[in-house]
């Protein structure tokens, strides 16, 4: 009687282990038979986002039939940039917007910061956890992310909900007054101020700030054009001033040192004012010591420009890049995921380089690319031909301007592409992988010329290369 108790406590056992329910052990042990047909429940309520089985099939141990998600919680993966690592932080809130659902904010926290910055697009990978209860956000979208960062003592991050408390580790949800277990996962949770967050707000005290659009910055310098009203003419009505500038908040700049509370400074117009200035011969940001000799400044006049740098596009062309690699492969998806991260890209160069307001120059290409850019094709010969016009202003562009990067570029051509019209891209290897045929012919093209370390060489245009 013994072992036939414990034969039947090991049998409930291994049958609650497969997943049956208590209820379907007792029924089994009232009607005294075998069954012949069994439902099994998922242990988890969820989505079902992947279906591996079907009728008849035969399993075995370890064979997935259903793949299920629990969307009522989702993990958003971010880029954020090299320089906002000093801003970022565990457990912080993030505002999420989506193309899908305008004018409306998701709301997490960062969950994980990756340790380490990716060479190529110098970014890292954040991680956030996002209630969804809605469901309205769906695996594979597109999302801006906005994480807003106040300075504590120290110049710290400081956030008021989070001073003075504890934090798990695991989960940022879980939040407390005193030192206690996880809620979720039971492990400790851990002081704040651990995480990088002090628990005193900064002394107040006020701070000369200037619009986001003032500015000139190259290098490590920055140039701000103040009114001057003894000037002579209408460009020498304004003198060009270097300042130190703190952090940017929003849409301004802390200035450190350079300017007087009061004095007035462009804001719009100021890349025109340099320019003329370039072209005189004058001291400028470009030419702070005036020093262009006659003939710069004459060959400067005839060409009717000014100094502009096409290496301000580095941080883009890696996602240019793998567009074109994955057009080689016919990846559709990939190739629209990255160009949707090159727009982007291109975006905060504009801002980041203070062209909004500029329509010449190097400022009037970008934004003919962000124009062309206004709706990512999802099908593969659109998707291509988008490409192509992106790679002819970037040529342009590398042609015009000086790219001294180190990221060494290959302008290549294909003659046979859009029916014969032919077309051009660029790559990072001299090996041909052409991003309008495919795999069908994947090694057709030639390299016409190399852009980077200020040295363009450029190839008798003479032949092109078959292949598949």
């Amino acid at each position: 009687r013994d072992t036939a108790r414990t034969t039947l406590a090991s049998s409930e056992k291994k049958l609650r282990l497969y997943g049956i329910s208590k209820k379907q052990i007792q029924d089994i042990g009232r009607r005294g038979r075998p069954m012949e047909h069994m439902t099994i429940y998922s242990s988890i309520a969820g989505t079902v986002i992947h279906k591996n089985g079907f009728e008849g099939m035969y399993v075995k141990t370890g064979d997935r039939i259903y793949t299920i998600a629990d969307l009522s919680k989702v993990w958003l993966f971010l880029d954020a940039y090299e320089s906002d690592i000093q801003w970022l932080h565990y457990g912080q809130h993030v505002k999420v917007e989506t193309e899908s659902y305008p004018g409306e904010i998701f709301k997490g926290k960062i969950a994980f910061i990756e340790p380490f910055v990716h060479e190529k697009t110098r970014t890292i990978k954040l991680r956030v956890n996002v209630d969804n209860k809605d469901k309205k956000l769906k695996p594979g979208m597109f999302v801006r992310a906005t994480i807003k960062s106040v300075l504590g003592a120290g110049g710290i991050v400081y956030a008021l909900e989070l001073a003075g408390k504890w934090i798990c580790p695991m989960h940022p949800s879980i939040l407390k007054d005193h030192k206690a277990a996880c809620d979720i996962c039971g492990m400790d949770l851990i002081r704040t101020h651990e995480f990088g967050f002090t628990d005193k707000p900064a002394a107040e005290k006020k701070a000369l700030v200037i619009p986001g659009t003032a500015p000139l910055i190259t290098g490590k310098r920055a140039v701000v054009y103040v009114e001057d009203p003894a000037g002579e003419s209408s460009f020498h009505r304004y003198i060009g001033r270097e300042v130190v500038l703190g952090p940017r908040t929003g849409d301004y700049y802390i200035v450190l040192s350079g300017l007087r509370a009061g004095e007035k400074v462009v804001t719009r117009g100021n890349f025109k004012i340099d320019s003329a200035l370039q072209i005189e011969g004058k001291p400028s940001m470009m030419n702070p010591g005036g020093y262009y000799s006659e003939n710069q400044v004459a060959l400067t006049q005839a060409a009717g420009s000014y100094v502009e740098d096409a290496g301000i596009l580095r941080t883009a062309f890696p996602h240019y890049l793998s567009v074109a690699n994955a057009l080689s492969r016919d990846n559709i998806h990939e190739a629209a995921q990255n160009m949707e991260k090159f727009k982007s890209r291109i975006e905060h160069i504009i801002k980041n380089n203070r062209l909004e307001n500029q329509e010449e120059g190097i400022a009037r290409e970008l934004k003919i690319i962000i124009s062309t850019l206004n709706t990512i094709n999802h099908a593969l010969p659109e998707l291509r031909s988008q490409f192509a016009d992106v790679s002819r202003i970037l040529k342009e562009i590398l042609e015009k301007y000086e790219y001294k990067d180190d990221l060494k570029l290959y302008l290549t051509f294909c003659p046979m592409a859009f029916d014969g019209k032919g077309g051009f891209w660029l790559q990072d290897s001299g090996a041909i992988r052409n991003p309008y045929s495919g795999p069908k012919m994947l090694k057709c093209g030639e390299i016409r010329g190399e852009y980077g370390r200020a040295i363009i060489k450029r190839q008798p245009q003479s032949g092109h290369q078959h292949g598949s």
